[in-house]
């Protein structure tokens, strides 16, 4: 990356600004895409359901929103899932604690604790790796 010529405190702020909004930006999708991977590995991977036919809403649901401000959030888009009648709220949390729509089926696999414990571990690491590309090297 080419040196940048710093002239005032508005270039440097804007010139931070937009080094970290990408940073923040593809960390965000990185981040997206493996709660979709644990949603795959410790939700649809552990059952084979025998009375109904998969829609693959709730693996499609992981989303991510910038917030501005160098800040984002990755979450489940919970208004696109719907089982029988229980809300998509409720259809996640049941499945962050191993129950596969209805509480007589349970699979091991948490997929939100396993997620938020990768998250824990490889988040921060991650910044620093898209931060570093933007030309900015964080302690």
């Amino acid at each position: 990356m080419s040196a940048k010529i710093v002239t005032n405190l508005n270039v440097l702020e804007a010139y931070l600004q937009e080094a970290c909004d990408m940073a923040i930006d593809k960390v965000a999708k990185l981040v997206r895409d493996k709660l979709e991977e644990f949603i795959l590995e410790d939700f649809y991977n552990t059952y084979s359901p025998l009375f109904y036919s998969r829609t693959y809403a709730f693996l499609k649901s992981p989303k991510y929103n910038i917030l501005g401000n160098a800040t984002a959030e990755v979450f489940i888009d919970t208004d696109v899932m719907q089982y029988l009648g229980i809300a998509g709220e409720d259809v996640a949390n049941l499945a962050s604690y191993g129950f596969h729509g209805s509480i007589e089926i349970f699979r091991e696999g948490f997929y939100w604790s396993d997620f938020i414990k990768w998250c824990n571990e490889n988040v921060p690491r991650l910044l620093k790796i898209e931060l570093k590309k933007q030309g900015i090297n964080p302690l």
